[in-house]
């Protein structure tokens, strides 16, 4: 987290401290603005929830509300609190009336256009409309609904939850079931971007705790998937899969394929639970799209100004850090030769000295030939290449730099061993998984472009491991190993489209866990040996469990990360 942020988070923090009244509660919610900044109205009002309710009580039943709809379910809640809350408090604080106003219209001025907008977004901007005292737009049954969620001010805690579970099971026949705390979540402002990710996004949110936050209960696997951190950036609404491309190689690069040959490639990989997905294999080198709408260019332009600025902190973290960098290389690259040595195979050539060859003693003296002596040398058969994999989506954001100085770390070593080594990271947006290659087998001294490493977006892991078994083709070595980078929390805005009980699933939590956990053990059986190098919680601990097996490691700095990959060469 940079310095803005955390002096933003304390903004938030002092908001709710103030209308709680109370300084030594720790929120289960903060509430920030698209730009990062703390929002003064929703933190407000986070605060005073807990002032007139038991904090407690709301937390756990949050917590509750685990379902597919479960974004509908805590914004229905959240404007039921909004309206009740507002009721209570304006009656001693008339300034919170002009408070209430600005954020109704900025709401409504991000306001997206598009057909299928969600039950909850619709709800949430007609409820900023009756602020403004304008027409909601609803449809009669839907108006019903939000008049329902104007609860009065009489009703206690256990009172307005109870009538909460009652509209939600007149509505939606849902009911809440007890569960373990929430974690890790994003909520009330959740909306359907081109993009979406349960980060930082199109209107005000609210974020709950992060997985490294001290928090009580135990974390399930289910929870694994979900995204912890803000995210990088947030992209337009696009119209169609031609717009989307042209933005995506905008802001990534150009394709490295041919359209045929990018053609046969989607058809062999984006199958079953990836149809209808798109890859894009980049070298990085983007450049603004004359197609693109002025406001695409201006957030493409931000993105590749974001971009540059990630670049020099990579970059001056790996300076920083370089002494104990120099040390991990070295003890990796110690582990390597001996790999290596023990695999020498020993052969005997002619020398000009050594051992003499009596055979050959003739030849010294009638042809002048001087090789007359036979010399051991050792023949090098490394026998396999290396892949790194990275996951550079958006719950990387906090550890960009050390992800950047780990993949570098692993290649320098293994570079100097003269081992071939391929270097890749990969994200995804909308309907696209994006493979950037750092370096290819044969660019042994392109290690450094791995500091051009930035985190956007989702990680759809099974698609992308596809890739990287595409991009393992060009191995000149028959054996290969596949070092992956990663959290271990799949998640992609694009449903699992395909499977008897995964059809029409979010990618993202078991379905995500499985089909990642699936595409590895294909890799397993084409001979690729894998390993998971984690960096994250206890629940992506538990999450890598299923994906990798006891092919992982759990890392928390960089020598842990020497000693790892030490160890996975000494198995080798």
């Amino acid at each position: 987290m940079d310095e803005k942020e955390v002096v933003e988070e304390k903004r938030a923090k002092n908001f709710i401290w103030a209308a709680a009244e109370d300084y030594k509660i720790s929120p289960m919610y903060l509430a920030f603005a698209p730009d990062g900044t703390a929002d003064v109205y929703l933190n407000l009002m986070i605060g005073f929830s807990y002032r007139f309710y038991d904090g407690e009580k709301l937390e756990t039943f949050f917590a509750m509300l685990d379902d597919k709809d479960q974004g509908l379910y805590e914004g229905m809640l959240w404007i039921g609190l909004e309206c009740v809350i507002y009721k209570k408090e304006v009656k001693w604080r008339p300034a919170l009336q002009e408070l209430r106003e600005e954020y109704a219209r900025a709401n409504l001025l991000r306001e997206k256009k598009w057909m299928d907008r969600s039950l909850i977004e619709r709800l949430r901007s007609a409820h900023c409309r009756e602020i403004l005292h304008q027409p909601s737009g609803l449809k009669t049954d839907e108006q019903i609904l939000l008049e329902e969620l104007d609860f009065e001010e009489s009703l206690s805690t256990v009172e307005l939850l109870d009538r909460i579970k009652d509209i939600y099971w007149k509505y939606f026949s849902y009911k809440p079931l007890p569960a373990k705390k929430k974690e890790g979540g994003y909520f009330l402002q959740k909306v359907l971007p081109a993009f979406r990710s349960p980060g930082k996004i199109e209107n005000t949110y609210v974020r709950a705790k992060r997985y490294e936050d001290a928090v009580t209960g135990g974390e399930g696997l289910e929870k694994a998937g979900r995204k912890t951190t803000h995210y990088l950036l947030q992209f337009s609404f696009l119209q169609s899969q031609k717009a989307s491309k042209g933005y995506i190689e905008s802001c990534f690069g150009k394709n490295m394929y041919r359209e045929w040959e990018q053609k046969k490639i989607e058809n062999r990989l984006c199958t079953e639970n990836h149809k209808n997905c798109h890859l894009l294999f980049t070298r990085g080198d983007a450049f603004l799209q004359s197609e693109l709408t002025p406001k695409m260019k201006k957030e493409v332009q931000l993105f590749h100004q974001d971009s540059k600025k990630q670049a020099k902190k990579n970059e001056a973290y790996e300076k920083e850090y370089s002494r104990i960098h120099k040390t991990a290389i070295a003890r990796i690259e110690q582990k390597i030769r001996v790999l290596l040595e023990e695999k020498q195979t020993p052969e005997r050539e002619r020398a000009n000295s050594g051992r003499l060859c009596a055979k050959r003693v003739w030849r010294a003296c009638y042809l002048g030939d001087e090789k007359v002596f036979r010399k051991k040398v050792c023949e090098e058969q490394m026998g396999f290449s290396v892949d790194i994999m990275i996951d550079a989506s958006s719950s990387r954001k906090n550890n960009q730099e050390m992800i950047a100085s780990q993949a570098y770390i692993l290649a320098e070593a293994l570079t100097r061993c003269k081992v071939p080594v391929q270097m890749y990271s990969y994200c995804s947006m909308k309907d696209y998984t994006v493979v950037r290659l750092y370096r290819s087998y044969e660019e042994t001294d392109k290690n450094r472009e791995i500091f051009q490493y930035v985190s956007a977006g989702n990680n759809r892991d099974g698609l992308a491991l596809r890739a990287a078994k595409h991009l393992m083709k060009q191995s000149p070595m028959e054996k290969r190993m596949l070092f992956i980078l990663t959290d271990a929390s799949p998640n992609d805005e694009r449903n699992v489209t395909q499977g008897a009980f995964y059809k029409n699933k979010e990618y993202s939590d078991q379905v995500g866990i499985d089909d990642t956990k699936n595409e590895i053990q294909n890799l397993i059986k084409d001979g690729v040996q894998v390993l998971g190098i984690v960096l994250g919680s206890e629940a992506n601990t538990q999450a890598a469990k299923q994906i990798f097996g006891k092919r992982f490691v759990k890392i928390q700095d960089i020598g842990q990360f020497a000693d790892a990959c030490a160890f996975y060469f000494n198995m080798v």
